[in-house]
């Protein structure tokens, strides 16, 4: 049944039993009699006031009923009687109430709410309302009446579902929650009522402890209170939290027995829970419920207990109480860490790999590596090894640490790469004596164990001296895929073998390196003999200036600055293209707007060579910009020619003046 037939239903209710008032006008003399009851009313003489209101109930205004309906309801003609009368006041109040009177309205609200009186659910819900349209609150009231069960049931006349009766007492609370004065009763008794519903599970509201003690810690933040109201609230927060037996609830328990409220803490309470928790966490523990065992244990951490940080630290060192794909907390690693654990010291360091940004909480990876190392872990002899030799920001490469390190792993493990850095200290002299044919014997073991970088160095040392060794090695790494060693290998090969040298720069220029298209364009350039070493040099392949023009435009194509410049040399030089000086100016321009350092050297030095001498300012920068980006032709021709000698800033723009002199 809808709201508004049930509203209407009640209403036709009321009206069918309505007493049929109609106030007969009295004469003088009656009225004497009324105004002489009211005055005994108002005096307490309630028999002298009863005698007469009733001897004229026909001529009694809607203030004289409520006055009989009072005298009758609280048997007011009886001394110190606790019953009231109800039912024989009830039509006075009817009337009384019709007419507007608050009081009787009320009264009959109350009368009709009460199972003890006259329990009439659509009667009440009915008188309830018309409280509130008057403005006053009756919000509680009208909600306990949707509640009452009891009420309803007894009332045959007008039918509401329990769900719907339901909905109705909680729409009815959550508007006292909302609408009244915070400092009101009403409000507090409201905000209470709203979390107990959900604190036992009532009126078909599932239980939920958080929003049951979100409800009552409203109440603790009204200044209003009095002390024994908020230790109430407080006392029912803690109790409510319990009641979940779970480490939340626990945790919230405890943290409201320490929260200070009027400045009173309840230390006992707060001791008891501690205790309590501690157990919980032992026991789950001893069940093998580490889960659990965790909860109860961050509990009493959270509030800085050593003996629940020391436990949990060991927890995560050894996965316990972790859920699935959970990696180990570092901040409890770092406690078994700091103790020594170096278990836990080597799940920290797994743990700042994974993530660099806990470095600066956890202090720098290397410290964690020695101390893993100092406590007998040689496992990680390579990394730290390697650590010791490159250094860091807070520290100096050790490179005779690193060598201890490497030798320890090669004894142990015999990794390629450990060969590989043994090779190289051995090589240059670094934390070692230099010894190379020691070098050579740890590179050549790394390079047969598949280590690039030591088949690489193995190239570097024999390329000028066994050339075929050379050869071996760097082919072995050029087809594993390094591009180093595929370039120095077709250097190589360009004075052994010059089809396979081209054939390894196509293979790279295919894939897109325009180093090796460049490389291919300057192969085209010059004659070669297929075997430029052998005693049968073979076939004669002169110079194919298509072949030059094609990989360098393939390789312009690609967004290199170097085939610009290329490009830009051979139109300056009139070079296998017809000469356009300010073609290829331009080009040479555009490559070094872009930071090519071949294009800075060649427009500084044409600078200084055709227009000043010594050399001039902006000339000089831009040799200097060729040298600071590894371009060796710019240093040596600063060392060489230039010094300090330079003039003032030209005042021409550069170009312009190169051409004029085209």
């Amino acid at each position: 049944m809808n709201y508004k037939m049930f509203f209407w239903s009640c209403l036709l209710t009321i009206v069918s039993i309505s007493f049929g008032y109609a106030q007969k006008e009295p004469t003088p003399a009656i009225r004497k009699a009324l105004d002489e009851a009211d005055a005994h009313f108002e005096k307490n003489k309630y028999m002298q006031a009863y005698k007469t209101y009733m001897s004229y109930q026909n001529y009694l205004s809607p203030k004289q009923h409520f006055n009989l309906g009072d005298i009758i309801y609280y048997n007011k003609l009886y001394k110190n009687s606790d019953k009231t009368n109800p039912k024989a006041a009830e039509k006075h109040l009817v009337i009384a109430a019709e007419d507007g009177s608050i009081e009787a309205i009320t009264l009959l609200a109350e009368i009709y709410s009460s199972l003890l009186e006259l329990p009439n659910f659509s009667k009440a819900i009915y008188w309830f309302e018309k409280i509130i349209e008057k403005g006053n609150a009756a919000y509680i009231p009208l909600a306990k009446v949707y509640f009452n069960d009891v009420l309803r049931d007894k009332d045959k006349t007008c039918k509401i579902d329990k769900e719907t009766a339901y909905e109705k007492g909680f729409y009815y609370l959550e508007k006292a929650a909302s609408k009244t004065n915070k400092d009101s009763y009403e409000y507090k008794e409201a905000i209470e009522f709203l979390g107990d519903i959900y604190r036992w599970g009532s009126y078909e509201k599932e239980k939920d402890y958080q929003k049951a003690i979100g409800y009552y810690s409203r109440l603790l933040f009204d200044e209003e209170n009095s002390l024994a109201f908020d230790e109430h609230i407080r006392n029912e927060i803690i109790e409510t939290a319990e009641e979940q037996d779970t480490p939340e609830g626990y945790a919230i328990a405890l943290e409201w027995a320490k929260r200070s409220i009027n400045g009173i803490v309840l230390e006992q309470k707060a001791g008891q829970l501690w205790s309590y928790i501690l157990e919980k966490a032992k026991e789950a523990y001893a069940q093998e419920n580490y889960i659990h065992a965790r909860e109860f244990y961050e509990i009493l951490s959270g509030q800085g207990d050593k003996e629940a940080k020391n436990k949990l630290a060991e927890m995560h060192t050894n996965r316990k109480g972790l859920r699935d794909n959970e990696a180990p907390s570092p901040r409890f690693l770092k406690i078994a860490a700091d103790q020594g654990n170096l278990k836990a010291i080597l799940l920290l360091i797994e743990a700042i790999e994974k993530d660099p940004s806990l470095l600066r909480a956890y202090k720098n990876i290397f410290y964690w590596y020695r101390k893993a190392y100092d406590l007998g872990e040689t496992s990680i002899a390579l990394p730290l090894g390697k650590m010791y030799y490159e250094g860091d920001s807070d520290n100096s490469p050790a490179p005779s640490k690193a060598f201890l390190c490497f030798k320890k792993e090669f004894q142990e493990r015999h990794t390629p790469e450990t060969m590989l850095y043994l090779g190289v200290m051995f090589y240059k002299g670094i934390g070692i004596g230099q010894n190379k044919e020691e070098a050579i014997k740890y590179l050549t073991q790394g390079a047969e164990a598949g280590e690039i970088q030591a088949m690489l160095n193995l190239g570097y040392h024999y390329r000028d001296i066994q050339p075929k060794e050379a050869r071996k090695w760097l082919t072995q790494a050029a087809q594993i895929g390094n591009i180093e060693a595929t370039f120095m290998l077709a250097q190589l090969l360009e004075g052994i073998d010059y089809r396979e040298a081209k054939s390894w720069y196509e293979k790279m220029a295919v894939q897109g390196n325009t180093s090796a298209m460049l490389s291919l364009a300057e192969l085209y350039k010059k004659s070669h003999y297929e075997y430029p070493s052998s005693k049968v040099k073979g076939k004669k392949i002169h110079r194919d200036n298509k072949q030059v023009l094609f990989w360098i435009q393939k390789a312009l194509d690609a967004g290199s600055s170097q085939a610009k410049v290329e490009l830009g040399k051979a139109y300056m030089n009139g070079t296998f293209l017809k000469k356009n000086v300010n073609l290829g100016l331009n080009m040479i321009k555009e490559a070094s707007d872009v930071g090519n350092p071949e294009a800075d050297y060649i427009i500084g030095v044409r600078m200084n060579e055709h227009i000043y001498n010594p050399i001039d300012y902006q000339a000089y920068n831009y040799i200097k910009a060729s040298c600071d980006n590894g371009y060796q032709k710019a240093c040596d021709y600063i060392n060489e020619k230039l010094g300090s000698n330079v003039k003032p800033k030209l005042k021409e723009d550069p170009y312009d003046v190169i051409r004029k002199i085209y």
